[in-house]
């Protein structure tokens, strides 16, 4: 699960922005809370934080200065600014620094939940990448990590493990074997995820749930089947919700 960290000197603002996220649907952990930056930046030095929401007007460590620190060693957190100010030398410095998003209290429900969509899909994006990454670097066996490559490549195509296994020359269960010692996962499992993934990715460029059902050799049903058990909403609401992220 990801985490998060919330910065806010005025307790009731505080409550209110650890209870507006709906955190735990969108694969978050509750978030840590703190009234002052001073704890947060030891917080977040000793702990993997995934994003970082503050305010910006701070007694003793402002929030800008909080954001000049935690960019000092760490350049991957999502940033969000939260504040009751709609002062424009405030958004422009903190854009400065990367910041993710800046937002204007009060926070209400539909941004709260259109933000934290955004931070999943971006959050998990990363991950990906740095998954398949690690992933091709792990690999000591050359033969399976020139299948991932193909795999990669025709994931579009009606592909079985048998004849994947005689296509590269290899025992089926050996490469049985091989995607749970190195995944962690079935060769089923390995498709469906790498073929829902690029489902996600072509609804985000308009492309019809059919279109996409054609190109990755689904059943129009079975695909949204397969989809709304992944995303855990059909393909229309996941259109939807990136629409309005936009």
């Amino acid at each position: 699960m990801y985490s998060a960290v919330i910065v806010e000197d005025e307790p009731w603002s505080l409550a209110s922005l650890q209870s507006v996220f709906p955190w735990e649907s969108y694969n978050f952990k509750l978030p840590e809370g703190f009234n002052n930056a001073r704890d947060a930046l030891k917080f977040i030095s000793n702990n993997k934080t995934d994003v970082l929401f503050t305010d910006i007007k701070m007694p003793k460590i402002s929030g800008l200065e909080l954001i000049q620190r935690v960019r000092e060693y760490d350049s991957s957190i999502k940033i969000i600014v939260i504040s009751g100010y709609a002062d424009f030398s405030f958004a422009q410095k903190a854009i400065s620094y990367n910041v993710f998003r800046y937002l204007l209290k009060p926070v209400t429900r539909q941004d709260a939940e259109n933000l934290i969509m955004k931070l999943k899909t971006e959050l998990d994006a990363e991950n990906r990448a740095l998954n398949i990454e690690k992933t091709y670097t792990d690999i000591t066996n050359p033969t399976f990590r020139e299948i991932l490559k193909f795999l990669n490549q025709y994931y579009s195509e009606k592909l079985q493990l048998n004849l994947l296994a005689e296509r590269f020359h290899i025992n089926k269960s050996y490469l049985s074997q091989l995607f749970s010692e190195y995944l962690g996962c079935g060769f089923n499992e390995y498709i469906t995820e790498l073929k829902m993934q690029k489902a996600a990715e072509m609804l985000e460029r308009n492309i019809s749930g059919t279109e996409i059902a054609n190109f990755l050799n689904y059943d129009y049903v079975y695909f949204n089947k397969l989809f709304k058990k992944r995303f855990e909403m059909t393909t229309a609401q996941y259109r939807q919700k990136m629409e309005e992220n936009k």
